[in-house]
């Protein structure tokens, strides 16, 4: 497993190797994802770039949280362009944010943190 989609490791580190924590962080993340990466979705139909902004901060951090490297890279990425106002670009990158968080919680499922 590439570890840069899931890295265990930092998911246990930041839970103080806690893994009922571990497990409640993961569960919160993918509780709240699709409903932040359908707020940015929204943010950019109603040229909300400052929504935008928060919703990819929300989910940069829960990523950081549970391990997902590229998923928090590539949430930062959209949080510093609605920082900017640039909805354009959150635009091109919100399939990739989508296809980052499908990856993510399939190696969280590999892993065993998530349920088939």
């Amino acid at each position: 497993m590439d570890d840069t989609v899931f890295d265990i490791r930092k998911l246990l580190e930041s839970t103080c190797d806690d893994e009922d924590l571990a497990r409640e962080v993961v569960k919160t993340l993918v509780q709240d994802t699709p409903e932040q990466l359908n707020e940015i979705e929204t943010a950019l139909a109603n040229n909300a770039a400052k929504t935008a902004e928060r919703a990819a901060h929300s989910l940069k951090a829960v990523a950081a949280t549970a391990g997902g490297e590229l998923l928090r890279a590539k949430a930062y990425e959209c949080e510093q362009l609605g920082y900017d106002g640039n909805l354009d670009g959150i635009r091109e990158r919100l399939p990739e944010l989508r296809r980052l968080y499908a990856e993510f919680e399939a190696a969280l499922r590999q892993a065993g943190y998530l349920d088939e």
